[in-house]
């Protein structure tokens, strides 16, 4: 499915936050398609967390849906490895968790067929790390882990892939930049010109 369809294919509801659905879809849509890309967000996610085992790639069937639905909500995106382990993932900008939403995704796991379940939780900001899950990641961890490995990839893949950074930093979801030396220079100078323009605007 095009990158274009997959995008809009979601059903969008008022109490959804679009910016969310729109951020899963795209990501979906590159674990889906760049060969190899979920395989190594298996593997990342498994490293934040010990008590995870990963399957060796040999062992990875992947299967990626997203708005799967369950009787206490919709899950963002599900990340099934194989029949034995899949990821239950709760995306967020700028939206909060609602009451004990994690906890209910995972006590209904068992609906979404067998093998276990882990809760991936990513977001804006760490702030928004309000219930416990497996997994805990912002957005700009993801950013800063595709940039790790984009240097695998050749020709489409690899501009998928600078793409999706793109994205995440233009909208602040990448890692952010140390205060260099010139932008120290910088401030108070900068300063100086507000209160200069203060002060004209004062006596206009």
């Amino acid at each position: 499915q095009s990158i274009v369809s997959f995008l809009t294919s979601y059903v969008p509801t008022e109490k959804r936050e679009s910016r969310e659905d729109y951020l899963t879809q795209m990501f979906a849509w590159i674990l889906i398609n760049v060969e190899g890309y979920v395989n190594a967000y298996a593997r990342f996610l498994c490293d934040k967390n010990p008590d995870i085992k990963c399957p060796d790639d040999s062992e990875i069937n992947p299967s990626i849906s997203t708005q799967e639905i369950l009787p206490v909500g919709r899950i963002d995106l599900l990340i099934r490895l194989n029949e034995n382990i899949s990821f239950i993932c709760e995306h967020k900008v700028h939206s909060e968790l609602s009451h004990n939403q994690i906890k209910k995704y995972m006590d209904n796991s068992h609906l979404l067929g067998s093998g276990d379940y882990y809760s991936v939780l990513v977001t804006y900001s760490t702030i928004q790390h309000t219930q416990p899950a497996d997994v805990s990641l912002t957005w700009s961890d993801v950013c800063e882990f595709t940039e790790k490995i984009v240097g695998k990839y050749e020709h489409h893949e690899a501009f998928i892939l600078q793409q999706f950074i793109g994205f995440l930093k233009e909208n602040g979801m990448g890692k952010a930049e140390p205060i260099g030396v010139d932008a120290l220079l910088g401030y108070w100078p900068a300063v100086n010109i507000e209160y200069k323009l203060n002060a004209i605007f004062t006596q206009l």
